[in-house]
């Protein structure tokens, strides 16, 4: 059986959501589920998401039991890549926040500049270029603005 599989899907959700539950309304272990599995699966179930553990902390959790598999490590991945985008995109501080799932309110900047950028006659020359040498060109030329960027102290948005 599932978990939750003759309950209506409203009432186990407003069950589940509801903080101030003590337990937490959660599903049981399966029978015969070992005791480290179900240890990791509790601390999974935090309603505090910063009580929850990370995927390096799960995968300790879980080693030498033979129940790691490939979605884990996908999920892992997907993490990690969604981390780096954000790093990529935002300043450190915010990205940090929004990693750490907090809501982050709007900041205000009395200065900023803010360029656009027309690289003339590209469409002529990405269409006599091979992609890969497109690519190589504008990673060329984004890494020195990137490069520049860092040793002004400017903060870019992509």
């Amino acid at each position: 059986k599932l978990p939750y599989w003759d309950e209506e899907v409203s009432h186990v959700l407003s069950m589940v959501a509801d903080t101030a539950l003590r337990p937490p309304y959660r599903p049981l272990a399966p029978a015969g589920c070992p005791s480290r599995v179900v240890e990791v699966m509790e601390k999974c179930w935090a309603n505090d998401p910063l009580g929850r553990p990370s995927f390096e902390a799960i995968e300790w959790g879980l080693s030498g039991l033979g129940v790691q598999s490939s979605a884990f490590f996908s999920l892992r991945e997907a993490s990690r890549k969604k981390t780096d985008v954000l790093h990529g995109v935002f300043p450190p501080h915010i990205a940090q926040a929004l990693v750490r799932g907090e809501t982050v309110q709007p900041e205000e900047h009395a200065m900023c500049t803010v360029l656009f950028m027309d690289i003339v006659g590209f469409t002529a020359l990405s269409q006599r270029l091979s992609p890969s040498l497109v690519a190589d060109l504008l990673n060329r030329l984004f890494g020195c603005l990137d490069q520049l960027c860092e040793q002004h102290g400017v903060w870019k948005l992509e």
